[in-house]
């Protein structure tokens, strides 16, 4: 990286260039965070078997999506798809999974990727 001398944005009235960047909330929290490696660091806790097993086993309920074949079977991911996994991952993991991995997953619960944006 290189340093810049003269930003263009320097002579630029009330302009703040960092509030200028807008987050991209699919690729950096949906999938970069939470699949990318919230996710992928529980299967190697857990094991891709028992991690389908718990996805199948969740009750069905009104607004909650129920993956009948486990998550593996997906090739390809929506949005969507990531919001319905984010609402009942710590869920998923209680009882199974040791405390530091619950601690991570109510850490991206409150961060509020499973809710609505």
């Amino acid at each position: 990286m290189r340093e810049v001398f003269e930003p263009f944005w320097k002579d630029l009235p009330f302009t703040n260039i960092f509030a200028c960047i807008t987050l991209n909330i699919l690729h950096q929290l949906h999938k970069g965070i939470f699949h990318n490696h919230l996710m992928q660091w529980c299967l190697s806790v857990l094991g891709e078997k028992e991690m389908d097993t718990h996805f199948q086993a969740i009750t069905r309920y009104p607004g909650l999506r129920h993956f009948k074949k486990g998550i593996s079977a997906v090739s390809q991911w929506t949005g969507r798809e990531h919001k319905e996994m984010e609402r009942v991952f710590v869920g998923l993991l209680s009882g199974v999974a040791k405390e530091t991995v619950l601690v991570m997953g109510r850490c991206e619960s409150k961060c509020g990727f499973g809710s609505e944006q």
